[in-house]
């Protein structure tokens, strides 16, 4: 037995009623919770962190101490790695919802797939397999099936890579952020506007906007550069939008 939780009777009875022994109960035993998760961390789902279900094996932990009786027939350690490994594959169902046939039917391809593996030097075809399952390959098939209408893709996982520095993610690869041809005429169309609808400014207002909207300067660095207060810079910037509005609203009226 590793040297976790080997507190005394008398400490777990302390532990159930004051803060600072249960406090010294639980960090005596973080050795324990990570021994109990670890081969769980491969079952985790995308979303979960491994500090997620650390957290519920402390809470499976907070249970064993709250209801170990010093009579018990098993010592603390086993009673706690009992509560905390049971925490933590509550959390795990709780987050899988794919039913438990489907999961089952999935373990026992993937064992018996290994099975073949190592017998036969290389991977199963559907006969070899179906046969190690005691199953007809129709049956496999559906299996499968089942199995891969449950599988859920992460929209963070890695799906793809045009270069060393251009790895994409599903969800960017989902995602199509180019316009259909009607919206990009329709925005050559209105950018075609407002470039005419801008010649037709003043010369002190376009300046005012290419300074704002092109070089990012403030109100306050556009006032610098061309000599006059911000108050009077934001003053010609509103009237060159203004004015700008009701021209491109005339054009496509």
């Amino acid at each position: 037995m590793k040297p976790w939780c080997d507190e005394t009777a008398e400490d777990l009875a302390l532990a159930q009623t004051c803060d600072e022994a249960r406090d010294r109960v639980i960090l005596s035993c973080i050795p324990l919770i990570q021994y109990v998760i670890t081969p769980h961390a491969r079952r985790m789902p995308p979303c979960v962190e491994m500090d997620d279900l650390f957290q519920d094996g402390v809470i499976g932990l907070l249970d064993a101490i709250e209801k170990y009786e010093s009579g018990h027939s098993a010592n603390f350690a086993t009673y706690a790695k009992y509560r905390v490994r049971g925490a933590a594959l509550d959390a795990l169902q709780g987050l899988d919802w794919i039913p438990r046939s489907v999961r089952e039917k999935e373990r026992a391809i993937a064992l018996a797939s290994q099975h073949v593996t190592e017998t036969l030097g290389r991977l199963p075809d559907a006969d070899a397999l179906a046969h190690a399952l005691g199953i007809d390959v129709e049956t496999l098939h559906d299996w499968q099936n089942l199995i891969n209408g449950a599988t859920i893709l992460s929209l963070e996982a890695c799906c793809g890579s045009n270069g060393y520095d251009d790895i994409r993610t599903l969800g960017e690869t989902l995602t199509n952020d180019d316009p259909s041809p009607h919206d990009a005429v329709y925005l050559a169309e209105c950018k075609a506007l407002l470039a005419t609808a801008i010649e037709a400014l003043p010369a002190q207002q376009k300046i005012v906007l290419a300074l704002y909207y092109h070089e990012d300067l403030t109100m306050a660095e556009i006032g610098a550069v061309l000599g006059r207060v911000e108050s009077r810079v934001s003053q010609i910037h509103t009237k060159a939008i203004r004015r700008l509005k009701k021209t491109v609203g005339q054009m496509l009226a």
